[in-house]
């Protein structure tokens, strides 16, 4: 009984065993195929990352995106794209939707399924430009209330670090990041969101080197930095600006250095006299706005192109020369090679094409400080002066002017100018300005102004006439504009199209309007596009009234406005961009559009901005030309 007994135990013991074994491989095998099925969602996933990154305008891609029989369609929650995918087996395949739900994010939906076995994940996904109000640094709210929204909810609020509210002064459909009081939806975004950066080192899609990046070898100097290796060194020039991105990710200013020599064989970079605080093996690069500099290598060609034209019969001194009177002349296809300057009084009109091989005075004929007919100045071809250009009165320029070295333009009620080397001998020559003749500054829609090495300075003060930039204008170095006096306000002008070659772009310099050393308040107004590779000082108020051409206005360094944003029932409509920190004194108010900064450098004072306006491919016009910064996950989670 006790062997029939114990064989019963173990035939029971085996048969339960195996049982148990059964289902624990079958429980097993589905846990396998529960789990791959996640891997073939999470693949749906990236493929659709993959594909935004590509081409982030998914709501224009055709049936059949990538041959997987994709289409385009609507349910309740909003608009889709939707295709399948596989790993290369049957049993194992993936369906993808894009959703555009009409907040903030798109969102993807990924379902796996391996057999009768399925998983579903959903990514929202997002980026810099999908939020009203984004600063990568703090954002403070000390006074007044400051509205963020927009249609279906979207307006959103989002910074990296704090947000600091502590009596409810911010308003928003949405806000994210680490939130200290307030009002709103809050939510908090575990992922990133990086700085978009309108100046790259390389091309997004082609790899191609645009820029200049290396490390530095040693402690610098204050006028020089050696660096570690030969990355894009062909790419550096005299004047342009290296920026050390590790102090900048430190926010340890300054940023910046400009070369004064380059010598590749050593590996050194000559420098103006900085006194930061820069360091071995701190990373530093020179970056550009890849379709900015194309269209800048364009110009320069075009300045080369004209230098090495026929111009026929060259102008002999005489008829250009001080003391020769006229109050009227024109010019056609002419060379002028007397040094050091040339001179041109009375009205001056200027056609075809025009070199001159020094420097240019227009619009005042000096000679022992005794003045003779001022007059207008029209360019209505193509001049190129291999100097420095000096405007006097009115100026026209519906051409194209071309400067080797600067510019400066004056139309003032009385101005004592001290030219370096105008004289007969070099002597120096002052030169008073008077309120006779026409008055203002205007580059036509057709025309454009390109400075290859120097610096634009415009200075107008009397009442009359204006300061307009309607067609390009590009400048190597740094823009002053001073419209208006201290105790009246000017009003300059900045309208191009919304082309590249229609842009106002500061390569390596600043741009200042007014001016705060003399308390010269100026406003300014827009539309197309201002690209400033540095800083960008605005002394009175900022405004685009047309919400059908909005302002995209862009600095790589910092920004300040001593005013508003919209002021006296002139709005603004479009964008506002600052690689650094922002510094808005007085109000904010962004009618359809958006603001994204680095860091604002002091609480935002108060105002509104609803979003948006415009669409999200006018942003590669401008310049952010990194597809990657435009889809980046913000919740990644599984919905069963």
């Amino acid at each position: 009984m006790m062997v029939l007994a114990f064989s019963v135990i173990v035939s029971l013991s085996w048969l339960i065993f195996s049982i148990v074994k059964g289902n624990e491989e079958e429980v097993i095998q589905n846990e396998i195929k529960s789990a791959q099925a996640a891997y073939l969602a999470e693949a749906g996933i990236q493929q659709a990352l993959w594909g935004l990154s590509q081409n982030w305008d998914w709501e224009n891609w055709a049936d059949n995106q990538w041959g997987r029989g994709g289409s385009q369609g609507s349910d309740a929650d909003g608009n889709y794209y939707e295709w399948n995918g596989s790993l290369g087996d049957s049993g194992q395949n993936y369906s993808v939707k894009i959703r555009d739900n009409g907040e903030i994010a798109s969102k993807i939906v990924s379902r796996g399924m391996v057999d009768s076995f399925s998983r579903e994940i959903e990514v929202e996904i997002g980026s810099a430009f999908d939020f009203g109000l984004y600063s990568h640094g703090k954002m403070e709210f000390r006074s007044r209330r400051f509205t963020v929204s927009g249609a279906n909810n979207t307006g959103y609020v989002y910074s990296k670090d704090d947000i600091i509210d502590p009596s409810g002064f911010l308003s928003a459909d949405k806000i994210t990041g680490n939130f200290t009081g307030g009002s709103g939806n809050f939510h908090y975004f575990p992922k990133e969101i990086p700085l978009p950066e309108l100046w790259k080192t390389k091309d997004p899609q082609t790899g191609n080197m645009i820029g200049f990046e290396a490390k530095i070898n040693g402690p610098p100097t204050q006028t020089t930095v050696r660096y570690d290796n030969d990355t894009g060194e062909g790419n550096l020039e005299v004047n342009a600006l290296i920026r050390n991105k590790t102090r900048s990710r430190l926010k340890d200013p300054p940023y910046f250095r400009k070369i004064a020599n380059v010598d590749t064989a050593t590996n050194t970079i000559t420098t103006e006299i900085s006194n930061d605080n820069w360091a071995d093996d701190d990373e530093v690069v020179l970056e550009r706005i890849d379709q900015y500099e194309s269209y800048w290598s364009t110009l320069s060609g075009e300045l080369d192109q004209l230098n090495n034209t026929s111009y026929g019969n060259i102008y002999p001194n005489a008829v250009y020369e001080p003391g020769v009177l006229s109050s009227s002349q024109s010019f056609s296809n002419a060379n002028f090679t007397f040094t050091p300057t040339v001179q041109f009084c009375g009205n001056t009109t200027f056609s075809r094409n025009i070199k001159i091989d020094g420097n240019a005075i227009f619009g005042r004929l000096h000679q022992f400080l005794i003045f003779f007919y001022s007059g207008e100045t029209t360019i209505s071809g193509n001049m190129v002066v291999n100097g420095n250009a000096y405007f006097f009165n009115r100026v026209w320029i519906t051409g194209r002017l071309y400067v080797v070295g600067s510019v400066y333009i004056w139309d003032n009620s009385s101005y004592n100018w001290t030219c370096v080397g105008c004289g007969s001998g070099g002597s120096d020559i002052i030169v008073s300005e008077n309120t006779s003749g026409s008055h203002g500054i205007s580059i036509t829609s057709g025309g454009g102004l390109f400075v290859r090495d120097g610096t634009l300075s415009v200075d107008k003060t009397v009442s009359t006439g204006g300061i307009l930039i309607g067609g390009y204008c590009y400048v190597n170095s740094d823009v002053e504009i001073k419209y208006g006096t201290a105790s009246w306000r000017g009003k300059t002008e900045i309208k191009n199209n919304n082309t590249t070659a229609g842009a106002f772009s500061i390569r390596n310099g600043s741009l200042e309007v007014g001016s705060r050393a003399n308390n010269i308040k100026t406003d300014l107004e827009g539309k197309g596009r201002i690209i400033v590779a540095q800083n960008i000082t605005l002394t009175d108020d900022l405004l685009a009234p047309d919400p059908n051409n909005p302002l995209f206005i862009a600095s790589g360094g910092d920004f300040y406005i001593d005013d508003d944003i919209e002021s006296q029932g002139i709005p603004f409509y479009g964008m506002v961009y600052a690689g650094k920190n922002a510094s808005i004194r007085g109000l904010t108010r962004i009618r359809g559009g958006l603001m994204v900064v680095n860091d604002f450098s002091n609480p935002l004072y108060g105002g509104s901005i609803n979003y948006p306006v415009f669409d999200k491919n006018d942003l590669f016009n401008v310049g952010f030309t990194n597809n990657n910064d435009f889809v980046r996950p913000l919740l990644w989670r599984e919905a069963d």
